[in-house]
This record gives structure tokens, C-alpha cells and sequence, in this order.
């Protein structure tokens, strides 16, 4: 494979979409560190609406068969947009959605107005024309430990007025990181079991049991952090003292588990997902592991870390 940079292998590319800028009035400047270590990342303005929407474009190495990442630091949407690292989603997640035709000037003047819009909006008749009917699961954004894997069977439904409780973890080897678990069962406040696992499954995850709290959230957390998202869980948790710490080879563990709402499995349908977090005592670090119900039509399969 060739180690040139891709302006380098096309030398007409670059120009022609700094020329579609220019055409289009988007103003622009270089990253010229990122660009002396091979990286192409532009930050620009649009005006929409009379508004100036600040941007920051970062080309991949192999532009441009693969789509550029476009960042909007100063936007909030509540759908296609990442809450944490701000990148827009201006295409369907299918590669085939790209054509190496497109570019940059194009997407902010057609799409982004149209992202923009169906982001802001809560109402399905408004967005049944502009947006992929898919499910947006809000937990893909968060950060989580690789190799890990915690199932939760999709039979599930906890009733709406149980807003808090202990589940049971069970493991198929040794409690350790990256955590291989299963949801065996959920307990609601007064030890009533609301939901277990079949035998198969309890069978196979049997190596040892881990209590864990969970508690209902009304929103999903909105900081890409562990141990705000434990903190967070503690706090709201009616009772944090019942919480269980485990021994391991780095120190004492404890998990929290949060219950809140999110697009899984149709388009703009809430349902629930689950997180998990958890802290290590000693010594002080942090690491979050997670499992959302986008999987849930296949309990049995684990679900791997990206």
C-alpha cells in the first residue's frame, strides 16, 4: 500500500473541495499542525438562518473512499448528533450511503440543514421523510471497556413503577476485567423477583454470583464518565448503603446499574437500556462497562466491545 497522503494520491482532490467551499461562501481555515502530520482537519463557518453554525471537518485517511467526520461543538441536538464528541450524523450508517463524488461543500449546505431540523424535532410527522426509520441507541455513544460483555435477556419488560431494586450477576469465570456476565435475575425493593433467566442461560453463567443495584433514571447520563455515572446512579439510589463490594486482583469492586430510555430496537420508540458502571476501590480507578438491549432479539449472543 502506498504511503502517500491521499491529497498526495489524488492532488486534485483537495483543490476541488476548497473551490466547492469557496463556490458555496463557507469560510475556512487549515489546521496546519494536523495537516504537517498527514491529517486534513478544516474549521469553518456556515450561515444558516442567519446564525453562524461553527464546524470542524476531519478527512480520514483514505478520503475519499470513506466519509469526513463534521463536528458542531456549539450545536445540541437531541438525535443525530453524538452528545460527547459532537460529530453530526449526516448519512445513514450503511458505507454504501457515500459516494466518492461527494463532498464536503455539498453536505453542509444540503444535509446539514436537514440534520439540523430533524434533530431539533420530537414530532415523528416531521421527520418521517428525513431521517432512516432506525433505531438511535443514545448508549453507542458512551466509552466502555473493551472484551466486555453482560447479558440481558430481551424478554424483559420491568414495570414503569418499580424505580429501583438489586439484580444478580452471574459469571462464567472468575470475577475479573474485562467482566464476562450474565443478568440472572432482578429484584425489585422488597425482594420480589421481577424477572430470571432460564436455566440454559443460568447454567452457563455459574461460576460465581455478584449483587448489583440498579436504579431507574428518567434520562440517559449525560456525561461520557465512570464515576460520574456511578455517582451519579449512587445518588439517586434510595438505598446506596445496600451496594456490595467484591475482592479482586486490583482492588475492591462494586457495580451500579442504570435503567433509562432509548431508541433500541424501532425508530423513535422508546424502550429500556441498561448501563452499567463500576469503580475499583483500590487502588483509585475507574472503569465503565455497559450492555443496552440493541441485541436483545439475540439474548443468548454477547455482545461485543467497540
Amino acid at each position: 500500500m502506498s504511503g502517500k497522503l491521499w491529497w498526495e494520491l489524488f492532488p486534485d482532490r483537495l483543490g476541488y473541495e476548497l473551490a466547492a467551499l469557496d463556490a458555496a461562501k463557507i469560510s475556512y481555515q487549515r489546521d496546519e499542525q494536523a495537516f504537517a502530520e498527514g491529517i486534513l482537519r478544516l474549521q469553518l463557518q456556515f450561515t444558516l438562518d442567519g446564525d453562524t453554525v461553527e464546524l470542524y471537518a476531519i478527512f480520514p485517511d483514505l478520503y475519499p473512499y470513506f466519509r469526513f467526520e463534521l463536528e458542531a461543538p456549539n450545536l445540541y441536538l437531541p438525535h443525530h448528533q453524538n452528545p460527547f464528541q459532537k460529530n453530526l450524523c449526516l448519512l445513514g450508517r450503511s458505507t454504501e450511503l457515500w459516494n466518492t463524488s461527494d463532498c464536503l461543500a455539498k453536505f453542509i449546505t444540503e444535509r446539514l440543514p436537514l440534520t439540523i431540523k430533524a434533530g431539533l424535532s420530537d414530532t415523528v410527522d416531521e421527520v418521517t421523510t428525513l431521517e432512516q426509520h432506525q433505531a438511535e441507541p443514545y448508549a453507542d455513544y458512551y466509552s466502555y471497556q473493551f472484551g466486555t460483555a453482560i447479558i440481558v435477556s430481551s424478554d424483559w419488560k420491568i414495570d414503569d413503577h418499580i424505580t429501583s431494586g438489586t439484580l444478580i450477576l452471574g459469571l462464567n469465570k472468575s470475577l475479573s476485567n474485562p467482566l464476562h456476565a450474565a443478568v440472572l435475575e432482578i429484584h425489585d425493593e422488597e425482594a420480589n423477583t421481577i424477572a430470571q433467566a432460564n436455566d440454559r442461560l443460568a447454567n452457563t453463567y455459574a461460576k460465581g454470583r455478584v449483587a448489583v443495584r440498579w436504579v431507574r433514571l428518567a434520562q440517559p447520563p449525560e456525561q461520557n464518565s465512570p464515576e460520574f455515572i456511578f455517582n451519579h446512579c449512587r445518588s439517586l439510589d434510595q438505598f446506596p448503603s445496600k451496594t456490595e463490594s467484591y475482592p479482586t486482583n486490583e482492588g475492591r469492586l462494586q457495580i451500579c446499574a442504570a435503567l433509562f430510555p432509548e431508541e433500541i430496537r424501532n425508530w423513535r420508540q422508546l424502550e429500556d437500556g441498561w448501563l452499567f458502571s463500576c469503580r475499583i476501590e483500590h487502588p483509585d480507578s475507574w472503569e465503565i462497562w455497559k450492555k443496552d438491549q440493541r441485541t436483545r432479539h439475540r439474548p443468548k449472543r454477547r455482545k461485543r466491545s467497540r
